[in-house]
């Protein structure tokens, strides 16, 4: 006889994935109809298929809710989607560059708090950085 696999919402919190987690975490949070919803480092712990779609999941919740304000605190650029209005890079807890991705989210800016040897790349719509070789040009 196979077992029946227990939706989440049948199932308690502490067998949830990392990833049901969070998104229990954020549904209960909206619950009450918020205007302001703060979340940070929201994908730790998820593993990057898992991460997609939270990401997914949250561009989504943009479109639905455009008068909902979300501070999304991150240590990758990677979660950091068309979907957001304003970035500010921080250093030691000094704003380094704000304003819209494309214009906050720049190699020198990146450098600046990262060192000489930070590259910055795109792809598509998603940000990603690497480090250049030491006593390499790339």
């Amino acid at each position: 006889m196979r077992a029946r696999r227990r939706r989440a919402w049948e199932r308690g919190f502490a067998t949830l994935s990392t990833g049901e987690r969070q998104r229990v975490l954020i549904a209960r949070a909206l619950a009450p109809d918020v205007e302001l919803l703060l979340l940070d480092e929201p994908a730790i712990g998820l593993d990057p298929a898992a991460r997609e779609r939270f990401l997914e999941d949250l561009a989504a919740l943009f479109r639905q809710r455009p008068e909902l304000t979300v501070v999304y605190v991150t240590h990758d650029i990677a979660e950091i989607t068309r979907s957001y209005d304003g970035v500010v890079l921080l250093d030691r807890g000094r704003a380094v560059a704000g304003g819209a991705p494309r214009d906050a989210l720049t190699e020198r800016n990146l450098q600046a708090i990262f060192g000489p040897r930070c590259r910055l790349e795109q792809h598509r719509d998603r940000y990603a950085i690497r480090f250049a070789a030491a006593g390499g040009a790339g």
